[in-house]
């Protein structure tokens, strides 16, 4: 019997049949209320931290600041940004009872609602054995066993 080696694969979202944008459907959960909310989040795999969201969900999801964070910008511009607390969870994944607790940051006016980055990415995949793969040519993502 030969296993299956695909853990699990997303389609890439076209924006202006031009671009392609990796996005992975996701849940934050406020851990003191547990309201839920599902959000498609792009996969930017330039951006170093954990997860980055408007800072108008931080209201919708009735989140708390535990202070501000000094960030720098893609254009090197320096900016401070409030942090929450936050339960991520993939829902559409094998792992979706798996929650993740993590601190994210939020940015007014971000044009993406969330964005994944590399530490989440990183800690996701070395946590579930698993790799990440982009496969432009045939608009797919893949998480598969290692």
């Amino acid at each position: 019997m030969t296993k299956n080696k695909t853990f699990m694969k997303y389609l890439l979202k076209t924006q202006l049949n031009i671009i392609k944008n990796p996005c992975i459907d996701i849940q934050l959960v406020d851990k003191l209320t547990s309201k839920r909310q599902d959000f498609e989040a792009l996969i930017d795999t330039g951006f170093d931290g954990w997860i980055s969201f408007d800072l108008a969900l931080a209201s919708i999801l009735g989140l708390e600041s535990l202070g501000l964070i000094k960030t720098i910008n893609a254009d090197g511009q320096e900016i401070l940004n409030p942090v929450f607390v936050v339960d991520i969870q993939l829902p559409c994944l094998d792992l979706a009872s798996t929650s993740y607790r993590i601190k994210c940051i939020a940015k007014a006016k971000q044009v993406d609602e969330v964005i994944i980055g590399s530490k989440f990415l990183d800690h996701f995949c070395n946590q579930n054995k698993l790799k990440l793969s982009f496969d432009y040519p045939n608009n797919e993502i893949y998480f598969e066993d290692l």
